[in-house]
């Protein structure tokens, strides 16, 4: 199975283009118009529409999200933990970070990545 991930507001939509290219199907939450979602409602949405996890920059999303994901537990949210930094340079560490260790969900789980 194709795995099917979400990108956050939070994140540069030219993400999804890397992505797609190393065979992983994702969509960003504005395109499903999910932006204004709380957490836990994006969560849900998310796993109603067979997203398998949610990458985000968001430090705060394991707290408010994490009710949402004991009660979906095949769902995974992805922290990334990049310093933030301008759109191109932040696609660029996320490559050589993706190059070094690729992005592995943990079902049920808020892990971080890359460290």
């Amino acid at each position: 199975m194709k795995k099917r991930w979400l990108l956050d507001h939070n994140l540069p939509k030219q993400l999804a283009d890397f992505l797609k290219k190393t065979g992983v199907d994702c969509n960003w939450t504005s395109a499903e118009g999910w932006e204004k979602l709380s957490n836990g409602e994006l969560v849900r949405a998310a796993i109603a529409a067979d997203y398998e996890c949610l990458l985000t920059n968001d430090r705060q999303f394991a707290n408010s999200a994490g009710k949402a994901l004991t009660q979906n537990p095949a769902f995974s949210v992805v922290e990334i933990t990049l310093t933030q930094a301008p759109k191109q340079e932040f696609l660029k560490n996320f490559e050589t970070a993706w190059n070094s260790k690729k992005i592995t969900p943990e079902a049920s789980r808020v892990i971080k990545w890359p460290n």
